[in-house]
């Protein structure tokens, strides 16, 4: 019995020994002290390829292709972990190695060793550890470049943010407590860098030196154009003004539009405001120039009725000459009825008299002279 059980042992041994080895996620090699390679489980096989050979000894193994990750150069034969452990009978630990398969295709692994000893210490086996790193890697590298574009994005956006010549806020919540703002708003609302920057901050207190109007009246701190676009979930278009004093105040538009999560859900908003108190007062000046003009247009028309008087405008450089009805109605024509041409009044003009006109016009238009008759 005792004889049968010493052959039957090993190999039930060697049974769970190789059903170990069929069911490890990494890959195994296991040499004997010479390199021999004596066995390779099935993982070897998906990370190398099926043709992953069996080889007699050490100085095979560049059979076994790979380059050193961090500098790119070959590994030799003698520079595998497995040949270094039976060299020197020190574990090798996790080298990254880039390999080429027996099947042509590149990955990435991580490379151990260890020894193997008898009861007298001398290394009779070792065993490597293949892991395939490869779907890790390409996830870093993913990683990294998606890193590298939100790092470039961000940088464009302060870029964009400290260029535009509007001032910029973001509200990086819905409720508009914490918000972020380009140097044109610091500028805009007369705060210096740093100061809380929205007027619904989560402490409640308003923090401005000045009122936001809307003709003359405050606007509801939820009124406001960020606010109000959270609220909402909806772009919006707003004018009010700043008033630091009675004297000081200064007209402001803009619109706030909404940032949204994936799932549509309001997570803050982007607002871009221009001060615009110029622009509106050159438009109040340009309305009160126009009506000036438009007044004084009517007083020269009653004149020209009253006075049964008529003139005209005539542009030398594009020959478009304008005449008023009263003009039109000494001629005997109906209002609109001239054709806005010299050549269409010099049909109306005396075949004997307009000789004499086209000189005089002449005579004005070369010497400057006001007046003809």
């Amino acid at each position: 019995i005792r004889t049968v059980l010493r052959h039957v042992r090993p190999h039930l041994e060697r049974q769970r020994l190789r059903s170990v080895l069929d069911i490890l996620p990494v890959g195994v090699l296991i040499s004997d002290a010479k390199g021999r390679l004596l066995e390779i489980n099935p993982a070897v096989k998906a990370i190398w390829g099926a043709d992953a050979p069996l080889l007699d000894d050490a100085s095979q193994y560049h059979k076994y292709k790979g380059w050193w990750a961090s500098t790119g150069k070959p590994v030799a034969a003698k520079e595998w972990a497995l040949a270094r452990t039976l060299a020197t009978g020190k574990a090798v630990i996790s080298e990254e190695i880039d390999i080429e398969t027996f099947d042509g295709q590149r990955k990435t692994i991580l490379n151990s060793a260890v020894p193997i000893r008898d009861h007298t210490g001398t290394v009779v086996n070792a065993v490597a550890v293949n892991v395939d790193i490869t779907a890790r890697k390409v996830a870093e590298e993913a990683l990294r470049q998606s890193e590298a574009i939100a790092k470039a994005r961000a940088e464009e956006l302060e870029t964009i943010m400290e260029t535009v010549p509007a001032a910029v806020w973001i509200a990086h919540d819905p409720q508009c407590h914490h918000m972020t703002v380009n140097r044109t708003a610091y500028e805009l609302m007369r705060l210096s860098p740093g100061s809380v920057m929205t007027a619904t901050p989560a402490n409640g207190k308003y923090p401005f030196p000045f009122k936001i109007q809307k003709n003359g009246q405050d606007i509801p701190l939820d009124e406001l154009a960020m606010q109000q676009a959270s609220r909402t979930g909806q772009e919006v278009e707003a004018e009010f003004e700043f008033v630091f004093s009675e004297d000081d105040v200064r007209s402001i538009y803009g619109k706030a539009v909404p940032l949204r999560e994936p799932d549509g859900a309001v997570r803050g908003v982007v607002g871009a405001f221009l001060d615009v108190t110029e622009h509106k007062q050159a438009e109040a000046e340009r309305q009160q120039i126009e009506a000036a003009l438009r007044q004084k247009q009517e007083w020269l028309d009653l004149a020209q009725t009253a006075a049964k008087l008529g003139s005209f405008d005539w542009n030398i450089q594009t020959n478009v000459n304008l005449w008023s009805k009263e003009l039109e109605a000494i001629y005997g024509l109906q209002p609109g009825e001239f054709g806005g041409t010299c050549k269409d009044w010099a049909r109306w003009a005396h075949p004997d008299d307009l000789p004499k006109i086209q000189a005089e016009f002449s005579h004005s238009l070369t010497t400057g002279t006001s007046e003809f008759f």
